[in-house]
């Protein structure tokens, strides 16, 4: 998997079970009042790292991520204005999938994504 980081290469400092893992970096941004939902299909191989933008900005040293991993999270925007999230995920090796279920008011979508050629069965 040379074509992604690891993790540690990249200011990570990611939970020592995972230390070994790869980066995939993949901001967020929601529309106020909005929800994004996020939920890996393999949690053995993959976990989402995220963190408010301001851990990701405003630190000197590696981003502690003991936290901020998770095999499902919501993202909700602000009633007042967007919310914005720094980070992606933390994968074991090549070949893997993230559900993309993105909730707003009423409507909820399901977006099967894959990653480094990877096919996504289910």
């Amino acid at each position: 998997m040379s074509n992604l980081p690891a993790a540690k290469t990249v200011n990570l400092q990611p939970p020592d079970a995972l230390n070994d893992w790869y980066f995939y970096k993949g901001p967020i941004t929601v529309a106020q009042r909005h929800t994004l939902r996020l939920v890996v299909s393999s949690p053995s191989d993959i976990h989402l790292a995220f963190v408010p933008a301001k851990f990701w900005t405003g630190n000197a040293g590696p981003v502690d991520l003991d936290e901020w991993v998770a095999n499902e999270t919501d993202f909700t925007g602000r009633p007042s204005r967007k919310g914005s999230w720094f980070g992606g995920l933390l994968i074991k090796e090549s070949g893997g999938c993230l559900d993309l279920h993105s909730a707003t008011h009423d409507a909820t979508t399901t977006v099967r994504l894959s990653y480094d050629a990877a096919l996504c069965n289910g």
